[in-house]
């Protein structure tokens, strides 16, 4: 590069400020050499560096040979010229290099470490690798082992793991010892070995010394009282097996994979046997609710699950989290199995013997406090009120009791068969046997009558049933109004839907049992983002809770919502009809145009909705109806990445030219084309 074209680089880099202030310049002689010259074009350094750049604070990073390193403007060395590599610099520290050889470009066999602007040894370049820190932390190896320092480089979990995963939004990271990389499949999937788990502050809360790891982070959904009847179905279980079977079929043949397993290690593309077992899963259960009651039905819809959560184990990934969103409590097993797609916890699996279900684990706290000794309990939830609910099966039935976290003692001497497994609450549980259920307290006192079916605490209240009559009590188990209604949904934003006859009229009762919204509506749903649906002779629309009308009850049926008493919504005229968007605020559609379906508003990106056309293509809106990506997706997804792509490009709308494109580019099955292939005329974008 000649003198003027570095002149130019260097003004476009540097600003004008620092080129008045530093008068040399990188230049090249005819033999491919380096130095620097003043801005009169005289020679102040020699041409003999391999590689030079432009002076910054009175220093210029230079190459001499294959050594990297700094000069001063006399041309002396500020930094010896003896690395093999160096970094930008990160504050007052740069990342360099020692040793090694280059082949092609690429740099191995080196060693790592940190210097200081002066050219100090912050840390010794005596590692394999140094990763780039993230909140203050970076995972380093040496001799093929892992650890962590500090942006103080001081080493904090020593260089002696196998795999160590990232640190979570928590401040915990796991470690692997002993384990072996899959180089077949993958080599950052780690097999064997044992796992522990350190804390941000370098303490090992969770000893190295188990087979798998993980978290709870997610509702058992055999936890919902209404749905454990159908889950334990045994014509129930024989469908679900059908469903998983087939989708672990599709699984087999998805590209790229050459060996079924469950290994949880395997590095398969679950998403088309994901896809399929979740929405035949879906279709299974909406046929059971079909023969539910109506009052049955709302209630399943709305009744939830009781707050168990349950765990999954690490997929054991080298630098992969531990995601802990929900609490700081780490599950530990020497029984390690998997039971399902994720390792979700469902009670159908009781009675798969074909699957490693029970993985005897313990429990420890985020400050490494055990709290459930390992290989003791089948199966364990998350610790609540000082209770770990506990699980197991005996003669094909499954039991629950509570571990006592305090005395390490189980709460009942007898394990107790049960229909729901359920937790601790504010002080009592619900015992949920096959033929009746009821409180207890911490003592394990029964505190309440017996009940056909008790829902999950909402607000301190029950919604309980006996036979077909729904009823209220408290969390001390006094009853608030006796199994008399038709229906009583569980609270929502402090009012309960209520029918008190069936057929009759619904209303709204405040947690004491009165109705604060009469019975005057033909149907109706709980409170939700502030509003409720209602239905009239005339309509569906939205309440409030003081019963004043925020949307007029004139509509065929109105969409859930999903924020605080949306400025818009989502409204049908008539039976299975177009949906229309309307402004709540003027109680007017937002525009004319209407769609077979959509997605919700600021859902993905802020005023921009995903719409079905009548066609059943897929396009996107603004909130005053103007179509940003035209109507002619094949699935939600893509539009919202063909959306997401044109912000990147700075456009404010695409046409139907740009988005074939789009489509055409992210066709699959053109990307497997080979490049001695024939590519079909619906494929080209031009």
């Amino acid at each position: 590069m000649n003198r003027i074209c570095w002149m130019i680089v260097f003004y476009l880099v540097m600003g004008t400020s620092i080129l008045n202030a530093q008068t040399l310049i990188p230049e090249q002689n005819g033999k491919g050499k380096w130095g620097y010259v003043d801005l009169d074009g005289k020679k102040v350094i020699d041409y003999k560096f391999k590689e030079a750049y432009p002076f910054i604070d009175g220093k210029a990073k230079v190459k001499k040979g294959e050594k990297w390193g700094y000069i001063d403007t006399k041309g002396k060395e500020a930094i010896k010229i003896k690395y093999s590599e160096m970094y930008e610099w990160n504050g007052d520290y740069c990342k360099i290099a020692e040793g090694g050889s280059v082949k092609d470009g690429i740099l191995t066999g080196a060693k790592w470490g940190y210097i200081n602007r002066r050219g100090d040894i912050i840390m010794k370049a005596e590692y394999d690798e140094i990763g780039l820190f993230k909140d203050g932390l970076a995972y380093v190896m040496k001799g093929g082992k892992y650890g962590y320092i500090d942006d103080s480089f001081h080493v904090f979990i020593p260089c002696k793991y196998t795999a160590v995963g990232t640190f979570n939004e928590r401040g915990y990271c796991w470690v692997n010892e002993g384990g072996k990389f899959d180089k077949k499949k993958n080599k950052d999937v780690v097999k064997g070995g044992k796992f522990g788990v350190y804390k941000r502050n370098g303490d090992l809360v969770v000893p190295v010394k188990y087979k798998a790891i993980g978290v709870f982070d997610e509702l058992a959904p055999d936890a919902n009282p209404l749905m454990a009847s159908i889950y334990n179905d045994p014509e129930y279980i024989k469908q679900l097996r059908k469903i998983r079977k087939d989708g672990y079929a599709l699984m087999r043949y998805t590209p790229n994979i050459f060996k079924f397993s469950f290994d949880v290690s395997s590095e398969f593309d679950f998403s088309k046997t994901k896809e399929y077992v979740e929405s035949h899963t879906k279709e299974l259960n909406e046929s059971y609710l079909e023969k539910m009651s109506e009052a049955d039905r709302k209630l399943a819809e709305e009744c939830g699950s009781f707050e168990l959560l349950t765990y999954s184990f690490l997929s054991p990934k080298k630098f992969s989290k531990l995601s802990m969103t929900e609490n700081t409590y780490i599950v530990v097993s020497n029984k390690f199995g998997f039971s399902s797609l994720n390792g979700e916890m469902h009670k159908y699996n009781y009675h798969k013997s074909n699957e490693k279900f029970f993985h005897k684990i313990g429990i420890f706290d985020g400050n490494g406090t055990m709290l459930l000794p390992p290989d003791k309990y089948d199966l364990a939830y998350s610790p609540n009120n000082g209770f770990i609910t506990v699980a197991r099966e005996k003669k094909k039935r499954v039991q629950s009791n509570y571990y006592t976290i305090e005395s390490g003692k189980l709460l009942f001497k007898d394990w107790i068969d049960v229909e729901v497994v359920t937790p601790f609450e504010k002080g009592n549980a619900v015992i949920a046997t096959h033929k009746e259920q009821y409180l207890i307290d911490k003592e394990g006192r029964k505190i309440s009558k017996d009940y056909s079916l008790i829902l999950p605490m909402r607000e301190s209240v029950y919604v309980v049933k006996n036979g077909d009559k729904c009823g209220i009590i408290d969390s001390l188990g006094h009853e608030i109004i006796s199994p008399s209604y038709n229906l009583i949904s569980p609270v929502s934003e402090g009012l309960m839907c209520a029918q008190k006859n069936k057929g009759g009229l619904y209303g709204f009762l405040d947690k004491k049992g009165e109705f604060v919204i009469p019975a005057m509506y033909e149907s109706a749903q709980s409170f939700k983002y502030g509003w409720a649906s209602v239905r009239t002779k005339s309509g569906w629309g939205e309440i409030e809770p003081d019963n004043k009308m925020a949307v007029e009850c004139k509509w065929n049926n109105t969409a859930a919502k999903e924020e605080w008493k949306p400025k818009l919504m989502w409204v049908q005229k008539e039976n299975k009809g177009l949906w229309y968007c309307l402004s709540t605020e003027t109680n007017q559609l937002a525009f004319n145009a209407g769609y077979t379906g959509f997605r919700n508003f600021n859902r993905d990106f802020e005023g921009v909705a995903v719409v079905w056309d009548k066609n059943n293509k897929v396009g996107c809106i603004s909130s005053d109806g103007k179509v940003l990506v035209p109507c002619i997706m094949p699935n939600g997804n893509l539009a919202m990445k063909a959306y997401s792509q044109m912000l990147n490009q700075k456009m404010g709308v695409w046409t139907e030219i740009d988005t074939y494109k789009f489509m055409i580019r992210n066709n699959q099955e053109r990307n497997k084309c080979e490049l001695t292939g024939t590519i079909e005329n619906d494929m080209w974008d031009y």
